[in-house]
C-alpha cells in the first residue's frame, strides 16, 4: 500500500507520456505567459527609476535648481533594457518550471511566482537607480555651470553672457578640437540664430536648446567655431499658444484620466517659477487622481444601472469639457496674481541681440580661433531673424570690406503677411495674426510687412545686396510631412529667393533632410561640404 505522501509525489519524466495533449498545451501556455510576465516585470523594474528621475531632474534644471547632467547612462539603456527583459523572463519561467516539477499545490506556485517577480522588480530597480545615480560622476569631474563641456568628439561647448537692454542673454559657443578638424588654416566663425517659433525658456526652451545644439556641433566637428544665440526667446506662458492648443484638444477631454494627462502637459509648458509647482499640484495632480479613482470606481455600477448608469457615465465624460478649461484658467489666474505674466509691451529686440552676438564674435577672435571672417546662419524662426539682419548687413560694401562671408538660412519663416490670404487661408489669418502679435509684437498688417524679409526685399528702401556674399537657402523635402496649406504658409521660400536675386544677391539652394525636424540628421553632410568650401 502506498503512503498518503506518495499521492503528491513530484512529476517524473515517465509520467509525461501519460499526460494528455490538452494538459501539455495548457502548461506550455502557462510557461509562455510566465515569459511575458517576467519580461514585463524586468523592463518595468529597470525603467521605474528612469521614468521617475529624468523628468524630475529636467524640471530641476529648467527652473535653475540644479545644473547636473541629464543622465549620461541613457545611451546604454537599450542594452541594459534587453538584459532586464531576459533576466525577468528567465527567472519567472524557471520558477514556474520548478513549481511544476516539484508538484507543489497551485497556491504555493502562485506565491512563489509572485515572490520571484517582486524580487526581480526590486533587483532591477536598485540596479537601474545605482546606474542612474552614478552617472553624475564625482563632483570634481562635473563641469561648472558656465564652464566648458567637452563632447566625445573633442568639441567644446561653453556659455557666455552678454547684456542687451538690461537683459542677460546667453551665447552658446561651440569650439572645434585643437587640430581644427584637420584644417591647415584658420576658418571663419559661424554666428547662428536659433528659434522655436520665436519661443524659449521653460520646458519648451529646454527642449529647443538641446535640439538646436546639434547644429553647433555639426559646424564645430568640421573645424568651424559656432556662436549660437536664441532670440527673442519669449516664454510660451506670455502668449496664448497654450490656449489655442487647449481648444484644439477639447474633444479628448471626454476621456477620464487622459484629459488630466493633457492638462498636465499644458501646465508643464506654462511653468515659470517654483510657485507654479504648487499650482500644478493643486490644479492637476490632485484632481487628476480623484478623476481616475471616480471613473474606475463607478465603471461597473454605471453599467448595472441601465439608462441611469449610461446618463451618469455620459455626464462624467462631458464634465471634462468644463473642468479642464476651468482648471487651466485657475492656473493662469494664479500666475497673474503672482505677477508672473509680463506686460505685453515687454518684448525683446531680437535684431539688437543678434548685433550684440556678432559684435561679441568679432571681439573674441582669439577665443574662437577664426580668421576674422564670419558666416551668418539661422534655423526655423531663427532663419527669419537672421534674414532680416542679413538684409541690413549684407548690402554692397562702401569701404570694400563686407561683414559676412555667406548667409545660410535653414527652413526659415520669411513672410508673415496675411492680408492677401484667400480661401482656407483667410480663416487661418486671425490665428496667425494673434500669434505674431503675442510673440514678436507684429499685431498689424504694417508691422507684419515690416518684419517679413520677403516683403522688405520688395521695398525701395532695401539697398542692393553684395553679390560676393552668397545666400544659401535650405529647405527640407517635406517641411511639415506634406501637411497642405501650412507648409506654404510657414516655410515657402520662393518669394524670398526671387527678392534676393532681384537685389543682386548670389543665391544657392539645397535640400536638407526629410522634414523640419529630421533635417537635423541631414544637416551635418551639408555642413561638411559647406565648410570645405570656406
Amino acid at each position: 500500500p502506498t503512503s498518503p505522501k506518495s499521492s503528491t509525489c513530484p512529476l517524473r519524466i515517465s509520467q509525461v507520456g501519460t499526460m494528455s495533449i490538452q494538459a501539455i498545451f495548457l502548461k506550455l501556455c502557462a510557461a509562455g505567459l510566465c515569459i511575458v510576465v517576467g519580461t514585463i516585470v524586468g523592463i518595468c523594474g529597470f525603467l521605474t527609476p528612469l521614468v521617475a528621475g529624468v523628468p524630475l531632474r529636467a524640471c530641476w534644471r529648467l527652473l535653475g535648481w540644479s545644473q547636473e547632467p541629464l543622465l549620461q547612462e541613457i545611451w546604454f539603456a537599450p542594452r541594459r533594457l534587453v538584459f532586464a527583459a531576459l533576466l525577468g523572463a528567465a527567472s519567472c519561467t524557471s520558477c514556474f518550471v520548478w513549481g511544476v516539477w516539484s508538484g507543489e499545490s497551485p497556491r504555493w506556485r502562485a506565491i512563489s511566482l509572485l515572490a520571484c517577480n517582486v524580487l526581480i522588480f526590486a533587483i532591477m530597480s536598485v540596479y537601474s537607480f545605482l546606474r542612474f545615480k552614478g552617472s553624475r560622476g564625482s563632483p570634481s569631474e562635473e563641469p561648472e555651470a558656465n564652464g566648458p563641456k567637452k563632447a566625445s568628439t573633442g568639441v567644446t561647448q561653453s556659455f557666455q553672457q552678454i547684456e542687451v537692454d538690461g537683459r542677460e542673454v546667453t551665447l552658446r559657443v561651440f569650439l572645434p578640437a585643437e587640430n581644427g578638424g584637420g584644417k591647415k588654416q584658420k576658418p571663419p566663425a559661424v554666428v547662428m540664430v536659433c528659434g522655436l517659433l520665436w519661443l524659449g525658456e521653460g520646458l519648451l526652451g529646454f527642449i529647443g536648446l538641446n535640439f538646436n545644439d546639434a547644429f553647433g556641433y555639426a559646424f564645430a566637428r568640421q573645424g568651424v567655431p559656432c556662436v549660437q544665440i536664441h532670440t527673442p526667446q519669449r516664454h510660451i506662458a506670455q502668449t496664448r499658444v497654450m490656449e489655442l492648443a487647449l481648444a484644439a484638444c477639447s474633444p479628448l477631454y471626454v476621456v477620464p484620466g487622459l484629459r488630466f494627462l493633457l492638462l498636465a502637459s499644458d501646465i508643464c509648458m506654462l511653468l515659470t517659477s517654483k510657485m507654479d509647482i504648487w499650482l500644478l499640484l493643486l490644479a492637476v495632480v490632485l484632481p487628476g487622481i480623484l478623476d481616475a479613482v471616480v471613473a474606475t470606481s463607478l465603471a461597473v455600477p454605471m453599467l448595472l444601472l441601465g439608462p441611469v448608469g449610461w446618463f451618469l457615465s455620459f455626464a462624467n465624460m462631458a464634465a471634462g469639457l468644463v473642468i479642464v478649461p476651468l482648471l487651466h484658467c485657475a492656473v493662469r489666474l494664479g500666475q497673474y496674481m503672482l505677477g508672473e505674466l509680463e506686460d505685453r509691451s515687454n518684448y525683446r529686440n531680437y535684431l539688437k541681440e543678434v548685433e550684440a552676438a556678432v559684435t561679441w564674435a568679432e571681439k573674441h577672435q582669439a577665443l574662437l580661433g577664426n580668421d576674422g571672417r564670419l558666416v551668418l546662419c539661422g534655423y526655423s524662426s531663427g532663419g527669419h531673424v537672421a534674414s532680416l539682419y542679413g538684409l541690413e548687413q549684407c548690402v554692397v560694401p562702401t569701404n570694400g570690406k563686407r561683414r559676412f562671408e555667406a548667409v545660410v538660412l535653414v527652413s526659415g519663416i520669411y513672410d508673415l503677411r496675411t492680408a492677401s490670404w484667400e480661401g482656407v487661408k483667410r480663416f487661418l489669418a486671425p490665428i496667425h495674426n494673434m500669434l505674431y502679435g503675442d510673440i514678436i509684437a507684429a499685431d498689424s498688417d504694417a508691422k507684419r510687412a515690416q518684419v517679413s524679409p520677403a516683403a522688405v526685399l520688395q521695398t525701395k528702401q532695401q539697398k542692393d545686396l553684395d553679390p560676393d556674399c552668397a545666400w544659401w537657402v535650405l529647405n527640407a523635402k517635406k517641411e511639415l510631412m506634406g501637411l497642405p496649406i501650412f507648409e506654404e504658409i510657414l516655410f515657402d521660400s520662393s518669394t524670398l529667393v526671387a527678392g534676393l536675386k532681384a537685389k543682386g544677391a548670389t543665391v544657392k539652394r539645397a535640400e536638407c533632410g526629410y522634414n523640419h525636424w529630421l533635417l537635423v540628421f541631414g544637416f551635418p553632410s551639408f555642413a561638411a561640404s559647406f565648410c570645405e568650401g570656406l
